[in-house]
């Protein structure tokens, strides 16, 4: 009967640390991160009794095997914060305690920026991770994660595109016969400048708008192509050109007409006014007269187009033009103001003569118009700091170039961007998936400043639970440092919480079973006291 006693006594012990594990699971269930705990029980040793045909054993009660943690996974929180972060799936993230400079495990995701920049969780401890330098070079050592002073670097602009339409119905002679567009672009300092471009209807051939640049209202730039052309239906002709800056020989009809482009050779190229026709050969002599000054040109073995043109644009003494090819005819356009009504004529002994055009195995040459290119803005005159060493590009014929057009309705920009921006700081901050920090800068830009790296062990159950944290033990193993979402870690939630993964109507149900245990206990205790009463009554 004594034997009842003690064994009644490690009844209410037992259920007493089972009633204490529920106490602080129920107490945790709103903690964040928070892994419930749960008891074991096992039988304490026996006795053996002897008699009748063989032994007897009695066991001694009951103690606590162990106090297991459970590590599944808890419900999520959404929260309106960027830096609370949780786990979905396998994993801890790494902290550490400056002052003791020790690691912790937690999932305890709520983290903030301190005073110092550093990422922290709500203890203070420094959340541990890689960083990513301005130059997006990602480091491989594991440390703390600093965001001070981050900024993004301006970016001079270098390209734009611009989709508008120029209405058809311009006249050259009008008044008022271009129409401009401006935006704001940036040197390489993220100063703000207003660029300015201004379209004009040439006089000289139709569906032809001569282009021209301005920046802070300086002066006039004319860039190499300052044209544009569009056919009957309103369209920027590119796809031709596009193949023929490409590098391939193009065809304009079915008979394998070969399109013209500078790099023609001048030998067998032909001039043709309509009336008078000249096919020329190497060492034949041509007379270009412009501005009133003449300037013999003669054809040698590698001579182009290009070079032709060359010879042009230096029959002007008093104007700066640019000599461009454009539908098998020659276009002038003065630099300074951008207009195309200058002319000048080539001749020999022969004859004037008007259009070229080529004599070769496939025909006659520059059956397309050739109107399709991007069109370069050299204002290295005014500020090399501009563009790229002071040359902005405009897009015109890549894939995601807007649209251009030259419709019957008013002149308008419909798309408007450029490639630069000033300098910014860092406004906000998102986290991704693989842990992936991302800024989001007052100039619109994003750039990635840091990573949160995860930890997994082969036994979380030997880990040592120290609060809401963990640490590493001989029986969790080493931890295995990765990337959040990848070898078999769970990814990464921005904006969201774990909470406590206590079941709370479990909680209840274990309660009242160590309830019920400890009534049982007491009542064995309560029964071998009054045995033992009856015993001692024997006596009387």
């Amino acid at each position: 009967m004594s034997s009842a006693l003690w064994i009644g006594t490690t009844g209410l012990t037992a259920s007493n640390k089972q009633l204490d594990v529920i106490g602080n699971n129920l107490a945790n269930s709103n903690t964040i991160g928070f892994k419930a705990g749960d008891t074991s029980f096992a039988s304490m040793l026996s006795q053996s009794l002897s008699g009748g045909s063989g032994a007897m054993q009695v066991g001694q009660g009951v103690g606590v095997a162990a106090v297991t943690t459970q590590f599944g996974q808890g419900s999520f929180e959404t929260t309106g914060n960027a830096t609370d972060v949780s786990i979905d799936g396998a994993g801890f993230f790494i902290v550490k305690d400056r002052k003791e400079d020790l690691l912790y495990y937690t999932r305890a995701g709520s983290f903030y920026i301190n005073k110092d920049g550093d990422l922290s969780d709500l203890s203070g401890y420094l959340v541990q991770g890689h960083v990513i330098g301005p130059d997006g070079k990602e480091s491989t050592e594991m440390s703390k994660i600093n965001l001070t002073g981050r900024k993004s670097k301006p970016h001079e602009t270098t390209t734009f595109d611009l989709g508008l339409n120029l209405n058809v119905e311009t006249e050259a002679t009008d008044a008022v016969n271009h129409f401009s567009s401006s935006q704001t672009i940036y040197d390489s300092t993220g100063t703000k400048h207003n660029m300015a471009i201004t379209f004009t209807r040439s006089s000289s051939l139709d569906g032809l708008w001569n282009v021209s640049g301005t920046v802070d209202g300086g002066g006039t730039v004319v860039p190499d192509h300052a044209w544009m052309e569009f056919n009957d239906k309103g369209a920027l002709i590119t796809d031709t050109t596009r193949e023929i800056l490409a590098g391939k020989k193009v065809y304009t009809d079915a008979n394998k007409t070969e399109a013209m482009t500078k790099d023609t050779p001048m030998a067998g190229t032909v001039f043709d006014n309509g009336n008078v026709s000249k096919k020329f050969n190497i060492g034949d002599t041509i007379k270009i007269t412009g501005d009133g000054a003449v300037v013999n040109y003669t054809i040698a073995l590698n001579d182009t187009i290009k070079s032709f043109l060359a010879a042009i644009e230096g029959a002007y003494a008093t104007h700066d033009v640019q000599a461009n090819l454009v539908d098998g005819r020659i276009v002038l356009i003065d630099k300074k103001t951008g207009a195309s009504t200058m002319t000048c004529t080539f001749a020999d002994d022969n004859g004037v003569f008007g259009a070229m055009k080529n004599d070769n195995e496939y025909g006659q040459l520059g059956g397309t118009k050739m109107s399709a290119h991007d069109i370069t803005f050299d204002f290295s005159g005014q500020s090399t700091a501009i563009g790229k060493n002071g040359k902005i590009t405009w897009n015109l014929t890549g894939e995601d170039a807007p649209e251009v057009t030259s419709y019957a309705i008013d002149s308008r920009v419909n798309y408007m961007s450029n490639d630069g921006y000033p300098a910014g700081l860092l406004n906000s901050i998102d986290v991704n998936k693989n842990g992936i920090i991302q800024g989001f800068f007052t100039n619109g830009q994003q750039q990635q400043l840091g990573r949160i790296m995860t930890a997994s062990f082969t036994n979380n159950g030997g880990l040592n639970k120290v609060g809401s944290y963990f640490m590493e033990t001989a029986e969790s193993g080493a931890a295995t440092i990765g990337t959040p979402s990848q070898g078999g870690l769970g990814g990464l939630q921005s904006h969201s919480l774990e909470i406590s993964n206590t079941d709370v109507a479990k909680e209840f149900i274990k309660m009242i079973a160590a309830q019920r245990a400890y009534q049982a206990n007491s009542r064995i205790i309560t029964s071998a006291d009054q045995m033992l009463q009856e015993l001692m009554n024997i006596k009387r």
